[in-house]
């Protein structure tokens, strides 16, 4: 994933994370996160994987690196996975090496409306 991409993520996230504070304030979406069972950093997933699609593990570590911690991010997209709110699929890539990729459920998209509401 080239620098442009994930500036364009991040601003996304960003403004998204703004947009929700402006209508109702930072603590509010904060309590509406909790209420969905959500952390910040699994927004973060969420909003990345609903903007990408589809996403290889490789990817995905590269997007959260910094963020948070290496182990702790594979909890978190093991327990996202465990909820429904992503999928992991195991599935070759452009150059036919099979490798792990995560994209969001149908019911990670109404958890996303739910908390942007």
């Amino acid at each position: 994933m080239n620098s442009t991409a994930v500036t364009y993520i991040n601003e996304t996230v960003r403004t998204s994370i703004q947009d929700s504070a402006v209508a109702k304030n930072q603590a509010e979406f904060l309590k509406r996160l909790k209420l969905q069972g959500m952390t910040l950093n699994d927004y973060l997933v969420i909003v990345f994987l609903a903007n990408k699609g589809k996403v290889s593990s490789y990817q995905m570590m590269n997007y959260l690196e910094g963020k948070i911690k290496y182990a702790a991010a594979y909890c978190m997209l093991r327990k996202l996975e465990k909820q429904g709110i992503l999928r992991k699929a195991w599935e070759p890539d452009e150059e036919g090496q099979h490798r792990n990729f995560y994209m969001i459920t149908i019911l990670g998209k109404i958890v996303l409306d739910k908390v942007l509401k």
